[in-house]
């Protein structure tokens, strides 16, 4: 048997049909900061049909005349590395995309066939700086054969006088919205059983490790209306968020709350380090349809609100239907934030609200029964970012707006320290961003993109909003949402979140921008760096409108890793 085994950097972005860089033999170098992980890809090909084990425990296969492939990797002095198979997914151009991380330690491989696989290691704190060596090696046996070392390949790794902070200190403020209900379906848990909270935490826990700032809280029923699956009946998909808050009604007509779910996981991601806000959604910005039904619950309210209660005296479940029991509702939870003394972290959030007068009325409301409330908004109209200065605490603007509003935001949003100003991108644009078509520096341009133009941080709405088979079938109401558009990892067997190749692009890029703050004293040499190199002098309007250009054949940036690795290795020999 041969085989062919070729090291990659961490960005390559491995896809059929496309240009597979199998070769023969070849080395790479590292370089990593301390408190970070250095990681790499490899592919793998075998021109008999084989099986491959990730791990030192013994393995047989249902085809005995196949080869036994164990793959080992280490680097003397730090130990071994976490190796793990890349499966692909199609996009929506039925181009296999590699992308997501299993983590299983068997798989039997077709000959010829191309593997790609994730490998990494973690770098403590108080790992000693300086040159190590590494290697990969495949040891090959059948049935009860002795293994033999068939292929090594060496690297070494550079790890640098820097050390990164923990992720809880992070500047960078990311803000990717938690959908609980979606994570329960897909699990097949009962929603906010102990069983539900046990997997909740695995994936809380996959957002410290990117350094998340934001807590979700779903505080009325369905805020986005199920993203308006209703609509898509050729292709059923469940996307309703429920709310954290049970309501009864008393036989004396007056509402109790509970809040113990809205607590406990507010406390959980807090205990993870995720602690910089609470965002509230529910309460204004409400997406409706009437035409569907999908309207107001309560017809003197501005906006469709959905507060639903058990009526203890009927049994039955119904809706607050008058503008007086709603306002009691959103005085309740103002008053519930103070007690927890949570409220100077609570921002009552809105996603592209649609109307500006029923916006504007509702947070007129909101501000009579919660006086000192704050307000954040995902903002894909203009008029919004400079009507609502003075109640917006956190602005978020899309690229488009942000392009057309940029010299309003720098002028009277950012820089101040009652604002705290993101981005985002969602379905749109083209580039960049993080889609499955994604390249992977796309992700850290977003980061160094956040950097250059001095924001806080980014948003996306994608982490868990899975389509029904997320691990078979990404494509979901194409065109309009393009493969990846909905999420960032996949739903595990186990529990746990399976993380892809675009989350650990995205950690490495929000890693960028914390040496490029730790770098302050360089700031306008890695400016300039990132507008003259990675920008290749793309101005921020250049780069909204040729990115939704869906003709545009190639990005107005840099794809090259070499790029992107030099600036961070220039911040390494600044920081050292």
């Amino acid at each position: 048997m041969k085989i062919k085994l070729t090291l990659m950097d961490e960005s390559y972005k491995h896809s059929i049909p496309g240009k597979t860089q199998v070769d023969a033999e070849n080395t790479i170098r590292l370089n990593c900061a301390k408190n970070s992980f250095a990681s790499f890809q490899m592919l793998l090909e075998a021109d008999e049909n084989c099986d491959i084990s990730l791990t030192g425990a013994p393995s047989f296969s249902i085809h005995p005349t196949n080869h036994q492939l164990r793959i080992a990797a280490s680097i003397n002095g730090l130990g071994s590395m976490d190796i793990k198979m890349v499966t692909p997914i199609a996009d929506d151009n039925g181009v296999l995309q590699w992308d997501c991380i299993e983590n299983g330690d068997y798989y039997h491989i077709e000959k010829n066939y191309t593997c790609n696989f994730w490998s990494e290691i973690q770098i403590p704190l108080n790992t000693d700086a300086g040159l190590f060596k590494g290697f990969v090696k495949i040891y090959s046996h059948k049935l009860f054969e002795n293994e033999e070392l068939i292929c090594q390949r060496n690297f070494e790794l550079m790890i640098h006088d820097v050390a990164l902070p923990s992720p809880m200190d992070y500047k960078f403020h990311l803000d990717l919205w938690q959908h609980l209900s979606n994570i329960a379906r897909k699990h097949d848990v009962t929603l906010f059983s102990e069983e539900h909270f046990k997997v909740i935490e695995n994936y809380v826990k996959s957002l410290a490790r990117l350094g998340q700032k934001n807590i979700t809280v779903i505080a009325t029923e369905i805020p986005w209306s199920g993203q308006r699956t209703f609509n898509d009946l050729d292709e059923p998909t469940d996307l309703f968020e429920y709310s954290y808050i049970k309501t009864i009604k008393l036989a004396d007509g007056s509402f109790v709350y509970d809040y113990s779910v809205m607590d406990r996981y507010i406390d959980l991601c807090m205990r993870h380090g995720i602690r910089s806000r609470i965002e509230v959604f529910g309460l204004c910005g409400i997406w409706m349809t009437e035409e569907n039904g999908y309207g107001k619950a309560a017809p003197d309210f501005p906006d469709g609100v959905r507060v639903r209660y058990l009526d203890s005296q009927t049994g039955c479940y119904n809706y607050m239907n008058r503008e007086i029991q709603i306002r009691g509702f959103i005085h309740s939870l103002y008053t519930h934030f103070i007690d927890k003394n949570w409220l100077g972290l609570v921002r009552i959030t809105a996603d592209e609200p649609a109307d500006l007068e029923i916006y504007r009325k509702t947070i007129k409301i909101i501000l009579e029964e919660g006086p000192l409330f704050k307000f954040s908004i995902a903002i894909n109209k203009a008029e919004f970012t400079t009507e609502f200065d003075l109640v917006m605490s956190d602005a978020t603007p899309s690229l488009k707006c942000l392009a057309q509003d940029y010299d309003f935001i720098k002028d009277n949003l950012m820089n101040r320290i009652d604002k705290t100003v993101s981005w985002y991108v969602c379905c749109r644009p083209h580039f960049p961003n993080t889609f499955l078509k994604s390249h992977l520096l796309e992700s850290r341009l977003i980061c160094l993109l956040t950097f250059y133009l001095g924001l806080d941080g980014f948003l996306r709405w994608n982490y868990t909003v899975w389509p029904e088979k997320p691990r078979e079938r990404l494509i979901f109401r194409s065109p309009d949402w393009l493969a990846g558009d909905m999420n960032f990892v996949y739903p595990g067997n186990d529990g746990n979140p399976l993380l892809s190749l675009r989350y650990k692009a995205l950690l490495r890029g929000i890693e960028d921008f914390e040496l490029l703050s730790m770098a302050d004293k360089v700031s306008e040499t890695t400016k300039k760096y990132i507008m003259d190199i990675i920008l290749k002098g793309t101005s921020l309007h250049e780069l909204s409108d040729l990115g939704y250009d869906e003709a545009m054949p190639d990005p107005p940036f840099s794809l090259s890793a070499f790029d992107y690795d030099n600036l961070r290795n220039f911040l390494y020999e600044f920081l050292s």
